[in-house]
């Protein structure tokens, strides 16, 4: 089976693995926030999104992609024409703390 893939929400859903396709209007933003234990790739589809952490700015053209790890705060922004893109989090093992 094969499924056009067009609505904003989750695209896969797996216990290591989750795909989502995101939706911005122009100059729309999420704000920060990180993503514990998982890492990020950022995949620009249409118009053009910054990734924005508290040291840098990457600014993503379609068919661009970015990874972020699991402790850096992330906020998007979309730029004038607004923003479709994909953010795919995989799943690491948790850092083990150590006792004392």
């Amino acid at each position: 089976m094969i499924k056009r893939l067009d609505q904003p929400g989750v695209l896969v859903q797996g216990t290591k693995v989750r795909a989502l396709l995101k939706v911005l209007a122009p100059h729309a933003t999420i704000p920060t926030h990180t993503h514990p234990n998982h890492h990020v790739i950022v995949t620009a589809l249409k118009g053009d999104v910054v990734l924005e952490t508290p040291d840098e700015h990457l600014a993503l053209a379609p068919g661009e992609l970015a990874w972020l790890d699991e402790i850096t705060p992330l906020a998007l922004r979309a730029g004038a024409a607004g923003a479709t893109f994909t953010v795919t989090l995989a799943r690491q093992p948790k850092t083990a703390t150590a006792s004392t």
